[in-house]
């Protein structure tokens, strides 16, 4: 599998080399893991959530947060410094973990898990569907977005992340795992307290992961990022027009 640990882009650009590096692994059938840090507090709504419902807008105006959409589905998510933020864009092939959307979740979740386990040396369980939980308490959420030939996984790990910030930004959420139990998000998430060189590690040796050269993709996400990821109808738009089909992996 190839690694690219990317500094170069915003958050909002980000979120759009997630959408340009799909649509690279289902033109070409590379297998990719990428390693990115928010630069600045951002709250990133799941792709059908609401931000009225999901988020304190007047928090987040008042401190300049940004608020923006993710390809995947999900819940709504704040990054903040301290997040390790990473993707997962594998082809689809037969036969193997990855065919099936149940599957691949379940193998994603345990691989990340048995690195984490490793690198801790503490027990971490997997809950609800893609939940990463330490001492009963989440500290990783993730998400995925299939096409017929590629797929996305892609979440965050609490590193060292403002906790309290976190809870600032978001209102409880409309939908919840039914292990949340109705918790706060002060009572609810919690740090790995790892180093991110130490995460990355950890995380790319369970997905055998060496480093490559990135693939050349600054021109589709500076298109991506110019045409929907800074546009408010698809930063506020509950039910945003998805990409048109020439511009998409066919779902």
């Amino acid at each position: 599998m190839n690694l690219w640990s990317s500094s170069e882009f915003t958050t909002l650009e980000s979120l759009a080399c997630d959408e340009a590096l799909f649509h690279h692994v289902g033109k070409t059938g590379e297998s990719w893991l990428r390693f990115w840090r928010p630069v600045e507090p951002t709250v990133v709504l799941g792709y059908a959530n609401a931000a009225t419902k999901e988020v304190d807008l007047e928090f987040c105006e008042k401190n300049g947060i940004a608020i923006n959409r993710r390809l995947s589905g999900g819940g709504t998510v704040a990054l903040t410094d301290g997040c390790l933020c990473y993707s997962l864009a594998l082809p689809i092939v037969s036969n193997t973990p990855f065919e099936h959307i149940n599957s691949t979740n379940r193998f994603v979740m345990e691989t990340n898990r048995d690195a984490l386990e490793r690198l801790t040396q503490q027990d971490i369980k997997v809950e609800g569907v893609s939940d990463l939980a330490i001492d009963g308490r989440k500290f990783s959420g993730n998400a995925q977005k299939r096409g017929s030939r590629a797929l996305l996984f892609h979440g965050s790990f609490l590193l060292n992340a403002d906790l309290t910030l976190i809870a600032n930004c978001l209102r409880h959420p409309t939908l919840e795992p039914e292990w949340r139990s109705k918790r706060a998000h002060t009572d609810f998430i919690t740090n790995l307290n790892r180093s991110f060189a130490d995460a990355e590690s950890a995380i790319a040796i369970a997905w055998q992961a060496n480093p490559s050269e990135p693939p050349r993709l600054s021109d589709e996400i500076q298109s991506l990022a110019s045409e929907r990821y800074r546009q408010k109808s698809w930063q506020f738009c509950r039910q945003p027009t998805p990409a048109p089909a020439a511009n998409r992996t066919t779902p």
